[in-house]
């Protein structure tokens, strides 16, 4: 059974989690280094749903200041992710 309460102004100051000045990030590979000459860098899959990176349309590198690069290409090399993105030849 669920009570419907009153919400008091101390709980309505603390917003939600999309109120939050932080972005989040799900953390689903590490980038290991460059593979070959194309551009592709090989990434470390930290995630049980390896498919993930298909989906991918963008990606954030960097822990202090993540930033926003388009991924153009994802194909898989053994245990590894390789991805293509923009703007890295």
């Amino acid at each position: 059974m669920v009570k419907n309460t009153p919400v008091s102004a101390e709980d309505d100051r603390r917003g939600s989690l999309a109120d939050a000045a932080e972005p989040r990030f799900l953390i689903i590979g590490r980038v290991l280094k460059a593979h070959g000459v194309h551009g592709e860098l090989r990434v470390a899959v930290y995630t049980d749903l390896p498919e993930r990176f298909t989906w991918l349309e963008t990606i954030y590198l960097g822990e202090t200041n993540p930033r926003p690069i388009p991924v153009e290409a994802v194909r898989f090399h053994q245990e590894l992710a390789l991805l293509k993105l923009a703007g890295v030849d």
